[in-house]
């Protein structure tokens, strides 16, 4: 990836945005799939009852959706890349705080927060829906194809992750959630 001795991407500086792109994508789009495998552990630990442990799924879902046209907007207006990396920073700073929470409020906030820098990083990368050069139009298209998987496939994979960290943790884990 690096062309030339003082370290600097020459050529492949499109791919690794999009590499870097596809990642990020990849990140948020697995978090709810893996959000979903640690409910039961997540409601053990922080005290929620069955009837409302929705809310942590709901509080990340309403945020997402909430904010996607402003998202769109203001990277329109302060500029892609900009919004992208708040985004991405919001979104870690809630995946820290929502890991880190001692309570159930604070989870709320917490997944609220990481659904709204969620959704700030998907809009920029969507927002030349009609590329000019070919290679462009080539790379949105290898994009938008792989931004969403079939979601079976997706939640096997998820499923069989959480499963690993959890033997090697120690703990039982049964596929049979996966079904």
């Amino acid at each position: 990836m690096l062309d030339s001795p003082s370290g600097r991407l020459g050529g492949n500086r499109q791919a690794a945005t999009l590499a870097l792109l596809a990642f990020a994508m990849l990140i948020v789009s697995l978090d709810q799939y893996i959000v979903v495998v640690a409910l039961p552990e997540i409601g053990r630990a922080l005290g929620y009852s069955v009837q409302t442990l929705q809310t942590v799924i709901s509080a990340y879902a309403v945020a997402s959706a909430g904010f996607l046209l402003l998202g769109g907007r203001a990277s329109d207006l302060l500029g892609r890349r900009r919004i992208f990396v708040s985004g991405l920073a919001l979104y870690a700073g809630g995946s820290l705080a929502g890991g880190l929470a001692p309570t159930p409020e604070v989870l709320l906030i917490a997944r609220a927060v990481q659904g709204l820098g969620g959704r700030l990083s998907f809009p920029p990368p969507w927002r030349s829906s009609t590329p000019r050069s070919r290679k462009a139009r080539s790379a949105t298209a290898h994009w938008r194809s792989g931004v969403a998987p079939e979601p079976r496939v997706s939640w096997w994979v998820c499923c069989l992750a959480a499963c690993s960290l959890r033997r090697w943790a120690g703990r039982q884990c049964s596929l049979s959630t996966c079904r």
